[in-house]
């Protein structure tokens, strides 16, 4: 077993590393964003945590949304800041963030959590429950399947549906939604794991 935050910290240098590249694939906002949108109240406090280059923040902001964006890899906030100079982009790992509590409608967490060991996988929906503000919501977006599916790269955690709605339930959210879909051809090829869940 590789020493504690491992995973998150080789997936920082990676996508520093392919920052540029990311971009290209990623300028406009993800479809998975569509199941969270029908739950936004106007002018919701949002957290983008592990928002790459600021596309969904951009988009949420430009819909009349507060934002708040962070993310650990410099080059990908830099890319963000260019594109969407009225967003406030953070550089900041999600395992140590002070935040103060209660100061968020929602949080999105959109393939950035599958970046976490198991325990801090957990650690941080508790930090996240106390961001929120009274049945404030998280969504999350994961990637689906076995976690010790053959082939797969340690860079990010695989779950089922059901381990992950059972973390959420564990860290004191209510689901409210959960979909799958498959992946897109130019996508890593797993199911996508869509949950809107509200804190309790």
């Amino acid at each position: 077993m590789g020493r504690p935050g491992a995973m998150t910290d080789d997936a920082v240098r990676w996508f520093d590393h392919e920052a540029d590249d990311y971009f290209r694939r990623h300028r406009t906002p993800s479809e998975d964003l569509t199941e969270l949108l029908p739950f936004l109240r106007p002018g919701s406090r949002v957290l983008d945590l592990g928002c790459g280059p600021g596309t969904e923040a951009g988009h949420l902001a430009s819909l009349g949304h507060q934002v708040l964006a962070i993310d650990a890899a410099p080059a990908m906030l830099a890319i963000a800041r260019r594109q969407h100079p009225r967003v406030e982009f953070r550089q900041g790992d999600m395992r140590a963030l002070d935040l103060p509590p209660g100061s968020f409608d929602v949080v999105s967490a959109l393939y950035s959590l599958i970046f976490l060991g198991s325990a801090e996988f957990d650690e941080v929906l508790r930090r996240i429950r106390r961001w929120l503000a009274p049945e404030g919501l998280l969504f999350v977006v994961a990637q689906g399947g076995a976690p010790a599916e053959p082939g797969v790269a340690a860079l990010f955690r695989l779950m089922p549906m059901e381990e992950l709605a059972a973390r959420l339930r564990s860290a004191g959210f209510e689901v409210v939604r959960s979909s799958e879909r498959p992946p897109r051809p130019e996508e890593r090829q797993f199911k996508k794991l869509r949950v809107v869940a509200r804190r309790v």
